[in-house]
């Protein structure tokens, strides 16, 4: 049981949410830096839990206005100088929703990709409202190994995605409560899907109506393989196992 996808950072007493994680039989959590302030804290847990938490670095798009050009760069020296302990680079990517710089965020998004392929690590996707563009560039840049957190495209664009042989597709827990995630989902071979929570969003567990708080945990992708397991017609141990193994194929860990 392996969540490709959470935020520690954003959770009460991470250590503690790592530890209640290896005692439920978890086999691997993926927490992934979306602001540059929140590295070395993380790194510094990663390698606590060196083996079970991999620790993911990036820069959502919503932060481009908050950071120079100068700032950015030195994050990127930052990720460099860390990459053995950095599992992938991600999220990132473009998010098109309220007040927002189209071509400010793909000269960004851009560095980023850079920095994946000449680090040889998977790009960890986040994409909100700009399904048109990411695709494209990452068609263009020629990237390899490319994980589409908490996906929400179309089915035409997972068609798409799987005419490339490492483009994986990532299913959040969101797919537990809303109409559109199952759909997609029945399109997807369990080959190519990976689980996740993007916990402490997402709960899964909360109940119809009420306010989203910070309350998902990296188990609870347990619910999501529940799904799967309905749409495939297999058992939730074979749809945790299968997407496990995705999981640390496309990230390169044996």
């Amino acid at each position: 049981m392996i969540d490709v996808h959470c935020h520690l950072e954003h959770m009460e007493n991470p250590s503690d949410v790592v530890n209640e994680a290896k005692e439920r039989g978890m086999r691997a959590i993926f927490t992934s830096v979306a602001d540059p302030k929140n590295l070395a804290d993380m790194l510094i847990l990663q390698r606590k839990h060196r083996g079970f938490l991999f620790l993911c670095a990036g820069f959502h798009p919503e932060h481009v206005k908050d950071y120079s050009d100068a700032g950015i760069g030195k994050y990127i020296t930052m990720i460099r100088n860390a990459a053995p302990d950095i599992a992938a680079i991600g999220e990132v990517g473009l998010e098109y929703r309220g007040d927002y710089d189209a071509i400010q965020q793909q000269e960004v998004f851009k560095r980023f990709i850079d920095l994946a392929m000449e680090l040889k690590k998977p790009l960890v996707i986040h994409c909100r409202d700009a399904w048109n563009d990411v695709p494209k560039i990452l068609a263009e840049k020629k990237v390899q190994r490319v994980i589409f957190h908490c996906y929400s495209g179309t089915e035409s664009l997972s068609e798409f995605i799987l005419t490339h042989p490492a483009w994986y597709l990532s299913f959040a827990t969101n797919a537990c409560y809303t109409k559109k995630h199952p759909r997609l989902m029945h399109g997807v071979p369990l080959s190519r899907m990976l689980l996740e929570t993007d916990a402490p969003w997402l709960d899964p567990e909360r109940p119809p109506g009420v306010e989203q708080k910070l309350t998902n945990r990296p188990w609870k992708i347990v619910h999501t393989a529940e799904v799967v397991a309905n749409i495939k017609n297999i058992d939730k141990e074979e749809a945790l196992s299968q997407t496990a193994e995705n999981a640390l194929h496309v990230f390169g860990i044996m």
